[in-house]
């Protein structure tokens, strides 16, 4: 014989919290049961159906307060994780980015034969800094994003925070490396002639430090009067400031897209993220090369990766399976 109040009990169980059941539900139930069962004892119907209509509203509303302070227990919980995954992630994004920018510093640095002091030396890494970052931002956002989106930080307001970092760091690049990366190369390499006894003379900019606009005019005037070869280093040069910029939004987008996916491992999605930027940064380093071979284009070698890392991201989204919460 069901009791009073057992369908609501059971019915608790699943949308309430054990420590819900135990300090609220369960005792109202207990108090409907003992109720109905004195009002039972005293034969009166009237009395039966008061006792059952005013338990079952109270009961309800109990189970009402429990589901809603589990909703907000649990959204404290979600919020907290939240904020530490975010939190660990920015300084997860800042460590990667400082260690890739100085290792990819080093070889430049270090291929000169003049001895200069410290203070000069840290003048021309100053300078090769906004060549570097495009490279060493979008590996420190991957593996950042990789290392958050595990565990009860892999939220969808999470994946969002990231997917809105990358795209406004995609813009930033596209300005660093359309004007300030051009001035900055010149800066460097005039610093380094003039360490030289006698100093050197003054370099042209080469392709490297143009801006974006006498970059265009430089390969307009070279489709008509140079060969094959050198409109091709002119165009990657050109496309790569596009391309280049438009990586940490590629990256991050896939990165969240495979999060989703499948629950992985911290381990394993770090993992993947670095195979993405290395396979990234290898299509990079060879485009030229593949460019001059005639295998493709240049425009459409230097967009390959992106549009490689897009296609994966709308395919995986578009998938039936989920990954279930870690």
């Amino acid at each position: 014989m069901t009791r009073p109040g057992d369908r609501l009990r059971r019915l608790a169980a699943r949308f309430c919290s054990a420590r819900a059941r135990t300090r609220l539900v369960d005792p109202a139930v207990a108090d409907l049961q003992a109720e109905a069962a004195a009002a039972r004892r005293t034969g009166s119907p009237w009395r039966i159906a008061r006792t059952l209509v005013a338990g079952y509203i109270a009961l309800v509303k109990v189970l009402v307060i429990a589901v809603c302070g589990d909703v907000r227990a649990g959204a404290a919980t979600t919020e907290r994780a939240e904020v530490a995954g975010t939190r660990r992630g920015a300084w997860v994004a800042l460590g990667v980015t400082l260690v890739a920018t100085a290792l990819l510093e080093l070889p430049p640095l270090q291929s000169f034969a003049i001895e200069i002091d410290i203070g000069e030396r840290l003048r021309m890494a100053t300078y090769l800094v906004p060549s570097t970052l495009p490279l060493s931002i979008p590996l420190g956002l991957a593996v950042a994003t990789a290392w958050i989106l595990h565990g009860p930080a892999r939220t969808r307001r999470v994946a969002g925070v990231a997917l809105v970092t990358a795209a406004l760091t995609s813009l930033g690049m596209f300005g660093n490396l359309a004007w300030v990366t051009p001035d900055a190369n010149q800066a460097f390499r005039e610093t380094v002639m003039a360490q030289y006894t006698p100093p050197g003379p003054v370099p042209s900019r080469g392709t490297n430090e143009l801006r974006l606009s006498e970059l265009r005019e430089r390969l307009r005037e070279a489709r008509g009067s140079l060969s094959r070869n050198d409109v091709n280093q002119i165009e990657v040069a050109y496309y790569r400031k596009w391309t280049v910029s438009a990586m940490p939004l590629a990256i991050v987008a896939l990165i969240v897209a495979l999060a989703f996916r499948r629950a992985w491992t911290r381990a394993g999605l770090t993992g993947m993220a670095c195979g993405v930027f290395v396979a990234q940064f290898a299509l990079l380093m060879f485009t030229e090369s593949l460019a001059d071979l005639g295998v493709a284009q240049p425009i459409v070698l230097e967009w390959a990766g992106n549009v490689l890392c897009a296609a994966a991201t709308v395919v995986i989204i578009s998938s039936r399976s989920p990954a279930r919460p870690a």
